[in-house]
């Protein structure tokens, strides 16, 4: 994909911008987390600065690859958890009404004091799911399937908080995993099955009010790269529900997963509630093989995926976050869609950004220009203190061919990297300041400025923290 950007000046975002809610895990310890909200209305600013908080948790977690979660047949690493896949508890809200007639919102997590508060949640949840499962295993056949559906909701809910759980240092209430084995052996004898992808879009959708679903596509295990498969089965989803989204009015997020196994793709929908973040039903069902024998449903860039989330540098102290006015995670863009690209640090600094293109066969790797000066200036942002804590607008950028999947890397820190800057060279052909092409020279790239150190002397500290954002593009 060619990215167009028609306005290249750096910018404050709209205050009242509100993201995707992606209420993910940090590792974390004894530390206070903040997240910050602006907005005329005190509601709107509270909701952004809970957003933020959990989106700095999401940092936290994402670059930690041995953490894993288990999920039926499969193992979902932290990387693929997105909305709603970890409960945030003792969040402690602080506004002000500033001169500037808008509420000043902060959202605090201390990591020390929460700790209890999930403790007690993770046992309540733990207790519960025995005390089901014994009623399930007591069941008629007859009666197992929504019981069964219940266990599942209640075991996302205890994976919800065993996700914060695991690395806040919770000690774990009870061993779950037969009873996650016994539900895997019952769902995979029990789930319906299709052999076509209208009719397994007839099974997920059973029931289901047309008008009130913002349906994302489902996305093989623990990628975020739309595939041929995973755009067909969003259009067929779209079709039968409507293509919807929370601000068209949407009540509920449909979002997915697949899973391949010997006897097809185990598809599974989670319904959430947007207002609440709950997840309040799971939708599931087996796809037979020659139904989707004409598609592909591998991601073609998995394992460079894998390798740019995994052991990114983070920070309690300094963060830097990268987003789209359309959220952070399950993203994929249409041709002629606008995207807006943002990036928040929460500390004054600076940062430069990378770029991954990988499409029809072709990968390239560059520096995006973030101004309009000369030299290895125009790489380079530079974020002020009355600005840190604000999401910057890095422009709006129209989807144009070739399409296939995008990474934007943010490299952050408080010391100007003008000496550090990657080697790279303008190619007249496609507009990009190169760094490498080809998938090898992409993974050799990752390594090599992942390798970059700053200068410093011993009574300096000069943190670098990173963030990625990865999306789809189609016709």
């Amino acid at each position: 994909m060619k990215i167009i950007k028609p306005d290249t000046g750096l910018k404050p975002a709209v205050a009242g911008l509100l993201l995707l809610n992606i209420l993910l895990a940090p590792k974390l310890y004894a530390e206070l987390f903040t997240g910050v909200g602006i907005d005329a209305d005190r509601a709107t600013s509270v909701s952004i600065a809970q957003n933020d908080l959990a989106q700095q948790l999401f940092v936290q977690i994402e670059s930690k690859s041995v953490y894993e979660v288990e999920r039926g047949a499969s193992q979902f690493s932290a990387k693929s958890l997105t909305q709603s896949d970890v409960a945030l508890m003792g969040v402690n809200t602080h506004c002000d009404k500033r001169p500037d007639a808008n509420f000043h919102c902060k959202a605090l997590l201390d990591t020390e004091k929460a700790r209890p508060m999930y403790q007690r949640e993770l046992n309540r949840i733990a207790g519960d799911i025995e005390s089901h499962f014994t009623n399930f295993e007591a069941a008629a056949a007859a009666d197992q399937y929504l019981l069964g559906k219940q266990l599942l909701v209640k075991m996302s809910a205890y994976d919800k908080v065993r996700n914060a759980g695991a690395v806040l240092e919770l000690n774990s209430p009870t061993n779950l995993a037969p009873i996650k084995r016994r539900l895997e052996s019952w769902s995979a004898n029990t789930l319906p099955t299709a052999n076509s992808i209208k009719l397994a879009v007839k099974v997920l959708a059973d029931g289901l009010e047309a008008g009130q679903f913002d349906v994302h596509a489902p996305y093989f295990e623990d990628s975020q790269e739309l595939t041929p498969f995973g755009r067909a089965f969003m259009d067929a989803m779209q079709a039968a529900l409507g293509k919807n989204t929370e601000a068209a009015g949407a009540k509920y997020r449909l979002l997915g997963r697949y899973t391949e196994t010997k006897s097809g793709l185990d598809i599974a929908y989670d319904v959430i509630d947007i207002k609440t973040d709950a997840l309040i039903d799971k939708r599931l069902v087996r796809l037979q093989k020659s139904a989707y024998a004409n598609y592909e449903i591998k991601p073609a860039t998995i394992d460079f995926d894998r390798m740019l989330r995994q052991g990114y540098a983070v920070s309690n102290d300094f963060s830097v976050l990268v987003a789209t006015n359309r959220g952070l995670r399950n993203l994929a863009f249409a041709q002629g869609e606008d995207v807006e690209l943002l990036v928040k640090m929460n500390k004054a600094g600076y940062f430069y950004a990378v770029g991954y293109s990988i499409n029809e066969g072709q990968a390239i790797e560059y520096l995006l220009p973030l101004n309009d000066t000369r030299g290895d200036r125009q790489f380079i942002q530079y974020v002020n203190f009355d600005d840190a804590n604000k999401w910057i607008s890095l422009g709006s950028y129209t989807i144009e061919p070739p399409f296939g999947t995008e990474s934007l890397r943010i490299i952050a820190s408080t010391e100007d990297p003008i000496n550090s800057l990657p080697a790279h060279r303008f190619d007249p052909s496609s507009g990009y300041f190169v760094m490498g092409s080809g998938l090898k020279q992409l993974t050799a790239g990752l390594e090599k400025t992942r390798g970059l150190k700053m200068k410093k002397t011993k009574a300096e500290t000069s943190p670098v923290v990173e963030s990625v954002l990865t999306f789809s593009t189609y016709q």
